[in-house]
C-alpha cells in the first residue's frame, strides 16, 4: 500500500524530501485522512497559482504545528476496534489496581483519581486524554469495567480525528462539510460490528423513535393552541470567540473550542435561563435542535410556546442569561414570533434537519446525526410537559399492561396513547397530581409501573 503511495507522489512531481516526509505522516494519520490529503496535492494541478510542492509543503507544516504545540492528540488516532479494546482492557485493569488502595468512592474523589491517572500514567502507554463528564453516576463501579473505558475511548478518538479533519481544512466552512468521512466510516463500522445498523429490530427501533417524536411535537403544538399560546422561535449562535477558527489561521486556532466545549456552554446558558423560568413558575413547551454551522460550530434552534402575557419577561429571562453571547456587531441570540404556517414549516424543517425520517435516504440528517454521535451532542429535545410523560405514554401503549386498567382516566390515557393523540394525552395527565416510577412484586414476580396521584394504577 505504502509503495503505491510513493508511486502516487512521484507522478505528482514532488521533491524528495517532501515526499520522503509525507510517507512518513502515513504512519500516524487515519488512512481516509491521508487519502483526502493527496487528493489535495493532486487537485493543485488544475490551479495555476499553486505546485504540488506548495500544498504538500502547506499540509506539512499545519501538522508539524499540531504535533509541537499539542493542538491534536495523535495517540491512538489510528486505532482499530481491537485496538480500542485492547486499551480499555488496560484502562479497567489500571483502575482495578488503584482502587484498591482508594478509600473513598466519592465522585469528586474518583475524578481527581482519573485526572491523575491521565496525567501520569497513560503517557507512558501511549493512550489520548480521556474527559470524563462530571454528571457520569455510579463513577466509583464503572472506571474498572472495559465497557466503560471503549465507550469512551472511541468518543475521545472520534473526537481527535474530527479536530485533525477541522485542523486541516478538510472540513469545515472552505470545504462545505460538517463531519469528515473517517467519521462516517467509522460510525458505520461500529454500528455493523454491534448488529444495530442491519439489524431489522433496530431499523423498526429508529423508525419508533422517529415517529414518536413527531407525534409528541404534533401533540405538544395541538394542545398549546388550546391553550391559546404563542409559538416563537429563538436562534442561538456561539460568538466569534467561542469558534474553532481552524479555517483561517493557525495563529486563531483554540483546541481547548471544540464543538463539544461550544455546546456545552451555549447549554450552561441555556440552564440559568430554564432555571429563571421556573423560578417565575412560567409554563412553557420547548423543542429544542442543534445543527452545526458551515464551520463546524453547533448553534441552536429552539420553539417555545407561552402564555402571551409572559413574553415580556420570558425574552428579558434569556437576554440577562445569555449577556455573555451579546455583540454590538451580531446578534448571537434572535427572536422571532411565529403565525401558524410558519410554525408548522419551523416543525418540519428542524425535524428533517435533526431527526431520520428514512434510513440512509437524507444525507443531510445523516451528515448532522454523525456529527452529534462524534461530539456527544444531543441532537433534539423536547421538554416542558410533566416528568415521566413518556414513560406513561408508552406503558399505556402496551398490550400487556395490567392493573386498574378500567379506571376513567387510565382508560381515557390508553385511548389517546393507542389513537397517537398526544395531545389528549396531555390533558388527561395534568389532571393528575404526581407520576411516580414503582416496582411491585406479586407471586414471585417482579414488575414495574407507575403511582398516579399516590395510588398504583398500572403496570407490567
Amino acid at each position: 500500500m505504502m509503495q503505491g503511495i510513493s508511486t502516487f507522489l512521484l507522478d505528482c512531481h514532488l521533491s524528495p524530501k517532501i515526499e520522503t516526509e509525507f510517507n512518513d505522516i502515513a504512519n500516524y494519520l487515519p488512512k481516509l485522512t491521508y487519502d483526502q490529503l493527496i487528493t489535495k496535492i493532486l487537485a493543485a494541478r488544475k490551479d495555476p497559482e499553486m505546485s504540488e510542492n506548495e500544498v504538500a509543503t502547506g499540509i506539512l507544516k499545519r501538522i508539524d504545528t499540531a504535533k509541537n504545540n499539542k493542538h491534536i492528540d495523535f495517540r491512538m488516532i489510528t486505532a482499530n476496534y481491537n485496538q480500542i479494546l485492547q486499551g480499555a482492557n488496560l484502562l479497567s485493569h489500571i483502575f482495578s489496581d488503584q482502587k484498591k488502595d482508594f478509600p473513598n468512592e466519592s465522585d469528586s474523589d474518583v475524578h481527581l483519581l482519573i485526572e491523575v491517572v491521565f496525567e501520569n500514567v497513560t503517557p507512558l502507554i501511549d493512550i489520548p486524554n480521556i474527559v470524563i463528564s462530571r454528571n457520569t453516576k455510579n463513577l466509583f463501579q464503572k472506571i474498572s469495567t472495559t465497557k466503560f473505558w471503549k465507550r469512551h475511548l472511541w468518543a475521545t478518538i472520534s473526537k481527535n480525528v474530527e479536530a485533525l479533519n477541522f485542523y486541516l481544512n478538510l472540513i469545515g466552512k472552505s470545504q462545505d462539510k460538517i463531519v469528515s468521512v473517517d467519521s462516517t466510516i467509522r460510525i458505520q463500522n461500529k454500528l455493523k460490528f454491534l448488529k444495530r445498523f442491519i439489524d431489522s429490530s433496530q431499523i423498526k427501533k429508529d423508525y419508533r423513535k422517529y415517529s414518536e417524536i413527531l407525534c409528541h411535537l404534533r401533540g405538544v403544538a395541538d394542545y398549546a393552541d388550546k391553550l391559546n399560546y404563542q409559538c416563537s422561535s429563538i436562534t442561538i449562535t456561539a460568538p466569534t470567540e467561542f469558534h474553532i477558527d481552524g479555517n483561517n489561521s493557525l495563529a486563531n486556532w483554540n483546541p481547548k473550542l471544540t464543538p463539544d466545549v461550544t455546546n456545552k456552554k451555549i447549554a450552561t446558558l441555556w440552564k440559568k435561563f430554564i432555571t429563571r423560568l421556573c423560578d417565575d413558575k412560567i409554563d412553557r413547551f420547548i423543542y429544542r435542535a442543534v445543527e452545526p454551522h458551515q464551520d463546524g460550530t453547533p448553534h441552536w434552534h429552539i420553539l417555545i410556546w407561552y402564555d402571551k402575557k409572559n413574553e415580556q419577561l420570558i425574552k428579558k429571562r434569556l437576554s440577562s442569561a445569555f449577556t455573555e453571547f451579546t455583540d454590538s456587531h451580531q446578534k448571537n441570540v434572535v427572536w422571532n414570533n411565529l403565525d401558524d404556517n410558519e410554525r408548522i414549516s419551523k416543525l418540519i424543517y428542524y425535524c428533517i434537519k435533526t431527526l431520520k425520517s428514512k434510513p440512509d435516504t437524507n444525507i443531510e440528517s445523516q451528515d448532522n446525526r454523525n456529527y452529534c454521535t462524534v461530539w456527544g451532542i444531543r441532537s433534539a429535545q423536547l421538554t416542558g410537559y410533566p416528568p415521566k410523560t413518556k414513560k406513561l405514554w408508552r406503558m399505556c401503549r402496551r398490550k400487556d399492561l395490567i392493573g386498574d386498567i378500567d379506571h376513567q382516566e387510565v382508560l381515557l390515557l390508553r385511548k389517546s396513547a393507542k389513537s397517537n393523540n398526544f395531545s389528549d394525552f396531555l390533558e388527561v395527565v395534568y389532571r393528575f397530581n404526581k407520576i411516580e416510577n414503582t416496582s411491585i412484586s406479586f407471586q414471585e414476580k417482579k414488575y414495574s409501573g407507575l403511582k398516579i396521584d399516590g395510588a398504583i394504577r398500572i403496570y407490567y
